[in-house]
């Protein structure tokens, strides 16, 4: 039975990806990989110099690009913030994606957008 719940899961999958988004404003994304475990996945970015934009009066941030996936079955995904660290030149972050992701999924497609701009990384899974 245990056995049975693991694949009902899925396997656990890493790629290690290190791919370079077009900058968006004065910010560079870096697409650094993905782990889908079988409760949860995320992507790993780093952004220079960082991931929120601000406000004129700082009250207020955003992140610089909104993320969303799709494999190829249909399945859709959202993205949540999931931690940061850095310094003043970048900052690693993370982002987890709801649902999990669907374990007869061969291909992924990550879409950053950010007002009229969008730019699609196409992922072949394990």
């Amino acid at each position: 039975m245990i056995d049975a719940a693991d694949r009902s899961g899925g396997a656990s999958r890493h790629l290690d990806l290190f791919v370079a988004l077009p900058q968006v404003d004065d910010t560079v994304v870096r697409v650094d990989s993905l782990i889908s475990e079988p409760g949860t996945w995320r992507v790993y970015l780093r952004a220079e110099p960082g991931w929120r934009s601000y406000s004129a009066d700082r009250n207020r941030e955003w992140p610089v690009l909104s993320v969303a996936a799709e494999d190829d079955l249909g399945g859709r995904y959202l993205s949540q913030f999931d931690g940061s660290r850095g310094d003043a030149d970048h900052e690693e972050l993370t982002l987890r994606f709801l649902p999990r992701l669907n374990p007869l999924a061969r291909a992924l497609t990550l879409t950053f957008s950010r007002a009229n701009e969008q730019v699609t990384l196409e992922l072949q899974l394990p």
